[in-house]
């Protein structure tokens, strides 16, 4: 039986003392404080309007649109769900909240309590962003990262998948532009999107793909206009744009305008593999590129962190290090991000950041916030002089992290992420 081998960002991620210490803040962070009127948790008030952090990573929000407010399992689905009763929230066996549980207009999902252990409904992904825009003291001028898996686990309904990957995808990006403009929104596809596990794979089917990437292109989130002459050379001398190798593969580069103008995002699909030929020709092309830039800077996203790890060529990587920086080879990589196991491993010394996950299906359910900023590198042989390098940066550490802290079967609160 083949196993799979377990990259070092991720061992990190599962064994790291770090993640017990963001369990043990969450527990602290449900003590004290004043609770504001309407709301469960204490609104963290040195945060209000002062985190200047421009850079918001989400990934693994498994959104649940048929969600049982008594589920028992990571899969909280109430019964016979379809596109009619998408973005509801019921009792497990399918029957309707009961009238003191819904809203004023008599809808139920901003009544939905959560079960503390499932993959959640859409209003705990709004909650998040809402309380983002509570505490970024600059929304105007950041960017939000989601690096994949939108959608719940086991995420299907017989013959409605393509019309319900189409519209949780567009609820999704909905809430997203509601706060962000379409260049601002970079968004990975993982593999709990379109079809499972084979998105714009030859064994995936096309047109789940087809539903997924077509609500990024509507939406402007993909698009040909901030780089109306990018072309890529594939092999056989095939000439794609921006739009075309985006809906062949999934990968997509734009630029970061509202950080550089010569910041680029690159955003890879990992469930290709690390060795997809055009996509890995893309990907060198788009590194070359942004590496003959003046200043040129590239931030790479990919849900899989073992696939990630083992796409950027050794080339670029090897700059990072510290023994190896100098002011006449100066590394491009701002950071590289990935998501998938459900635990947060920080920024290691290659710049490799595993995000935490948003479902309630974790260990703990969280996002996080984070620039770039200047670090000092000490570079050279200590016997030969060493030489202190500035290098620009993004580190995530747990001071970083923004943690969902509400009770279970409780209503959602944006005011419960700490």
């Amino acid at each position: 039986v083949a196993m799979r081998m377990y990259s070092r960002s991720e061992m990190v991620a599962l064994n790291g003392d770090h993640n017990q210490n963001i369990m043990m803040e969450q527990l602290r962070a449900q003590i004290g404080g004043r609770i504001h009127r309407g709301h469960l948790c204490p609104l963290k008030a040195k945060m209000k309007h002062l985190n200047r952090n421009r850079l918001l990573f989400m990934s693994d929000a498994h959104i649940e649109p048929w969600y049982a407010v008594d589920g028992e399992s990571y899969i909280a689905r109430f019964a016979s769900p379809s596109i009619l009763n998408m973005f509801e929230c019921r009792y497990a066996d399918g029957t309707a909240l009961l009238s003191q549980d819904t809203d004023a207009d008599g809808s139920a999902d901003g009544q939905c309590t959560l079960t503390g252990v499932s993959d959640p409904p859409l209003s705990l992904f709004e909650s998040a962003l809402h309380a983002w825009n509570i505490y970024a003291r600059r929304p105007e001028q950041s960017v939000l990262f989601f690096v994949g898996d939108a959608q719940a686990h086991q995420f299907s309904i017989d013959s409605y998948n393509e019309e319900a990957v189409e519209l949780l995808v567009t609820a999704m990006v909905d809430a997203m532009l509601y706060y962000f403009d379409a260049d601002a929104i970079f968004i990975a596809a993982g593999n709990n999107d379109g079809p499972h596990n084979s998105i714009f794979t030859a064994n995936g089917e096309v047109a789940l793909s087809d539903a997924w990437s077509r609500v990024l292109i509507e939406t402007r989130v993909v698009s040909n206009d901030l780089m109306p002459d990018k072309q890529y050379v594939m092999y056989g001398d095939e000439v794609l744009n921006v739009e075309q190798l985006f809906l062949r593969t999934g990968y997509y580069m734009k630029p970061l305008n509202k950080i550089d103008h010569n910041y680029y995002v690159i955003v890879v699909n990992t469930n290709l593999g690390a060795l997809n030929p055009t996509q890995q020709l893309a990907l060198l092309q788009d590194l070359q590129f942004v590496d003959s830039l003046d200043g040129g800077k590239v931030i790479v996203l990919g849900h899989h962190p073992s696939v990630l790890e083992n796409m950027i060529p050794e080339e670029y990587l090897a700059r990072t290090d510290a023994m190896n920086a100098d002011d006449e080879n100066e590394d491009i990589l701002l950071g590289m991000f990935s998501g998938h196991i459900h635990y947060f491993s920080p920024t290691n010394q290659r710049g490799f950041t595993t995000l935490p996950a948003m479902t309630q299906n974790a260990p703990y359910t969280a996002f996080a916030m984070a620039d770039i900023q200047d670090h000092v590198v000490v570079s050279g042989d200590s016997d030969e002089g060493q030489e202190a390098i500035t290098r620009k940066r993004i580190k995530v550490s747990n001071d970083n992290i923004v943690m969902y802290i509400g009770a279970d079967h409780e209503r959602v609160d944006s005011h419960c992420w700490h």
